[in-house]
C-alpha cells in the first residue's frame, strides 16, 4: 500500500497537478490538505475517472482536506466530535484498505504569541486527547498532513533562522512530542535519520531554487503499520512544475501482504520499493519507483560521474544563507559546500551499497562531440568561478580514498562510465552509476542499473529497465533514438526540427530506430512530421552520434586498480582538517587503516590518453 499526503494549496489552481500525479503515481491512499473550496466544488467526478474514491471535509477559500482511496471508504469521521464550536475544516478520517487513514491540516500560529498561535497550540491538544478518545495506537492508523512543525532541527536547512518561528518554537515541538507519545511513528525519520530533506519552500527569496526548506509534512502511524513501512520519500519534482504548490508529496510504502488488523482485514498489495517518489529532476514521474535491484552477482562495481555529482553538490548545499553571507567555507576563506556535499554523496553511497569495486570518472576538456558539432553544449553557462577549485579538492579527496580518478582525453566521463560499465557487465560483475545525468539511462542493461540523485542525496531513485519503460515506454537503448529525434537544449542537441516528445515516441514503437524510421519515412503520419523527418535526416543522424556514449574507449584500467581496500583513514581526516570538515568524519566507512602517508593505487599506464585524472 501506498501513501501519501500533499498540500495543494488550493485546488482550483493545481487540479491539473493533482490530476496527472494520480494518474503517474497511483498511490493507493492520497491525504490532501489546503483545498480551499467547499464539498459541492471538489472535483468529485474526476478523481472518480482515475479510480478513486473521496471523503472530503472542505471549505471556502480556506483549509480544507480529503483523502482519496482506489479502495472503498468507510467510517468517515470529520473534525473531532470534541463539543468545540470550530469551523475550521481541518480534520477528516476514514478507514480504508484495512487501515484508519486521517488527513490533517494543522494550524500554521500566525505568530509566536498571538492568538492564532494559542488556536495552534490549542488545537494540537484537542487532537492529542481526540486519539486518545476515539482510536487505538495498537490499531492500524495512519496520520498524515501538512503538521506545520518540523520535528528537529535536521529537518530545516537553516535552523537559526526559523529557531522562534510557530514552525520551529519549542512549545510547538513539545505539543508534537505529546501527539508522538500516544503511539505514532515518524516513517520518514525511520528511513532517513540524518534528515536534509524538505517537503516545504517558501514562496519568498526564491527559497526553492536556493534548497532553503523545511520538513513540515508528515506521514505518522501506529507501530502495527509502521513495522511494515519498506519507504518513505519526499516528491519535490513536483515543486519543481509551474505554478506548484509550496509544498511537495510525502510518500510512504507499506508490506500489507498480510492482515494488519489482528486478522480480521486482509489488504493483499504489492511493497513499495525505496524512492517510491523520485526527485530527481529528470525522473519526472512520481511513480518512478526506485527498481528492484539486479539478481545478486559475487561482485559489484560502483562507478560514479564525478563532474556530474560535483554540480549537484554545489546546487544542493547553497553556498550562501539568506543574509547573503557564505554557508560553506574554512577560516581562510576556502569554499568548500561542493566537496563536503560530494564527500557526503561518495560516503553514503559507499556504505550503503558496499561494492567490491569504486571508481569515479571525471570530463578532461575538449571532446570528439565537440569536433563534431561545435555547438554542442553551447548552451550551458560556464562552470561558477566558486565551484572550479572546489573540483581540484573533489579529485584530491577521491585519491585519498584511495580510489581511482580517471579521465579520457577527448572523451566525457559518460564515455567512461560506459566503457567500465559496459567490461564489468561482460565479466559478470553488477553495476551501479551513479550520476545526474539522464544521457547514463541508455546503459541500462539485466546487470546495469543507474542510481539518480537529486538536488540532496536523500532524493534519490535507482533505474533500471522496467523503471524507463514505465517513464518512457522505451528501452534503454532506444532514449538515444528518442533524444536524437526530439533533441536536448540542455546539451544543445540539435535533434529533428518540428518532432517533438510524444512524436518521438510513437515513431519508436512503430519503427525501433531512427534507421527503422527513415526506411519507413513513406509511412510516416502525420505528414507534418514526416516532411520535418525528410529536412531534418543529416540532424538526427548527428544528433544520434552525439547523444550515443560511446562503451569501448582506450582506458586501461584493471579491475584490482578498482578494488575496495583499506584505505588510508589518517589521510582523509588530514584533508577533512583542512578543509575543516568535522561531524562528516565520523561517518567514514569502515576499513580505514588510520596510517599516514600512503598513497592511492596507481592507475595501469595509460593508452590512448587516457588515465587517472590530474593532481
Amino acid at each position: 500500500m501506498i501513501v501519501a499526503t500533499w498540500n495543494l494549496n488550493s485546488i482550483r489552481v493545481r487540479q491539473p497537478h493533482l490530476l496527472d500525479w494520480l494518474a503517474r503515481a497511483r498511490p493507493d491512499v492520497l491525504c490532501l490538505q489546503e483545498l480551499k473550496v467547499a464539498d459541492k466544488d471538489f472535483p468529485l467526478d474526476a478523481v472518480r475517472e482515475l479510480g478513486y474514491h473521496a471523503a472530503v471535509h472542505g471549505q471556502p477559500t480556506y483549509n480544507g482536506v480529503a483523502i482519496l482511496s482506489r479502495a472503498p471508504i468507510e467510517d468517515v469521521r470529520v473534525g473531532m466530535d470534541d463539543g468545540v464550536d470550530d469551523p475550521q475544516a481541518r480534520l477528516v478520517a476514514a478507514r480504508t484498505g484495512g487501515v484508519r487513514v486521517i488527513s490533517a491540516y494543522f494550524p500554521n500560529g500566525g505568530e509566536v504569541g498571538s492568538d492564532k498561535w494559542a488556536y495552534k497550540l490549542a488545537w494540537m491538544g484537542r487532537l492529542r486527547a481526540h486519539l486518545a478518545r476515539d482510536y487505538r495506537p495498537d490499531e492500524p492508523l495512519a496520520l498524515c498532513g501538512d503538521f506545520n512543525v518540523a520535528p528537529e532541527d535536521h529537518d530545516v536547512a537553516r535552523p537559526a533562522d526559523w529557531a522562534d518561528s510557530v514552525l520551529c518554537h519549542p512549545d510547538a515541538r513539545a505539543a508534537l512530542d505529546a501527539l508522538r507519545a500516544w503511539g505514532l511513528v515518524d516513517v520518514f525519520r525511520a528511513h532517513h535519520p540524518q534528515g536534509g530533506v524538505w517537503s516545504w519552500w517558501d514562496y519568498r527569496g526564491s527559497a526553492f531554487a536556493r534548497d532553503d526548506g523545511l520538513r513540515i509534512d508528515h506521514v505518522w502511524a501506529t507501530a502495527p503499520l509502521a513495522a511494515r513501512c519498506t519507504a518513505s520519500a519526499i516528491d519535490r519534482a513536483e515543486r519543481e512544475r509551474d505554478k506548484p504548490s509550496d509544498h511537495a508529496p510525502v510518500v510512504a510504502g507499506f508490506d500489507l501482504a498480510a492482515a494488519v488488523d489482528g486478522g480480521a482485514a486482509a489488504a493483499v498489495v504489492a511493497p513499495v520499493a525505496e524512492g517510491a517518489a523520485d526527485g530527481a529532476p529528470a525522473a519526472q514521474p512520481p511513480a518512478a519507483q526506485a527498481a528492484a535491484p539486479t539478481t545478486p552477482s559475487a561482485r559489484k562495481l560502483v562507478v560514479i560521474d564525478g563532474h556530474s555529482l560535483a554540480y549537484r553538490a554545489f546546487y544542493g548545499l547553497p553556498l550562501y544563507d539568506r543574509r547573503g553571507k557564505v554557508s560553506f567555507s574554512t577560516a581562510s576563506g576556502e569554499l568548500t559546500n561542493a566537496v563536503y556535499g560530494f564527500a557526503n554523496m561518495l560516503i553514503k553511497t559507499w556504505t550503503d551499497e558496499r561494492p567490491d569495486y569504486i571508481a569515479v570518472a571525471f570530463d578532461a576538456g575538449r571532446t570528439f562531440r565537440d569536433d563534431l558539432f561545435e555547438p554542442y553544449k553551447g548552451t550551458r553557462d560556464k562552470m561558477p568561478d566558486e565551484l572550479a577549485p572546489q573540483i581540484e579538492r573533489i579529485v584530491e579527496l577521491v585519491r585519498a580514498f584511495g580510489i581511482p580518478a580517471i579521465t579520457a582525453e577527448g572523451y566525457e566521463a559518460d564515455d567512461i562510465l560506459g566503457t567500465l560499465a559496459t567490461r564489468a557487465a561482460a565479466d559478470g560483475i553488477d553495476v551501479l552509476i551513479v550520476t545526474g545525468d539522464t544521457d547514463a539511462f541508455q546503459l541500462i542493461g539485466p546487470h546495469v542499473r543507474v542510481l539518480a540523485p537529486g538536488r540532496l542525496w536523500s532524493d534519490v531513485a535507482v533505474w533500471d529497465a522496467d523503471g524507463i519503460a514505465r517513464r518512457y515506454g522505451l528501452t534503454p537503448a532506444q532514449l538515444i533514438d528518442f533524444k536524437a529525434l526530439k533533441g536536448d537544449t540542455s546539451d544543445n542537441i540539435p535533434g529533428v526540427k518540428g518532432i517533438g516528445e510524444k512524436t518521438a515516441q510513437s515513431l519508436l514503437a512503430a519503427y525501433g530506430t531512427i534507421e527503422g524510421t527513415y526506411e519507413h519515412l513513406g509511412e510516416v503520419t502525420p505528414e507534418r512530421a514526416r516532411l520535418a523527418l525528410e529536412a531534418g535526416r543529416d540532424m538526427a543522424f548527428l544528433s544520434k552520434d552525439l547523444v550515443t556514449i560511446r562503451t569501448d574507449i582506450p582506458i586501461d584500467v584493471r579491475w584490482d586498480d578498482c578494488a575496495v581496500h583499506a584505505y588510508d583513514r589518517g589521510r582523509v581526516e588530514a584533508l577533512f582538517d583542512v578543509l575543516e570538515f568535522r561531524t562528516i568524519r565520523n561517518r567514514l566507512p569502515a576499513g580505514g587503516t588510520g596510517g599516514a602517508g600512503a598513497a592511492a593505487p596507481p592507475l595501469s599506464p595509460a593508452t590512448g590518453g587516457a588515465g587517472a585524472a590530474p593532481a
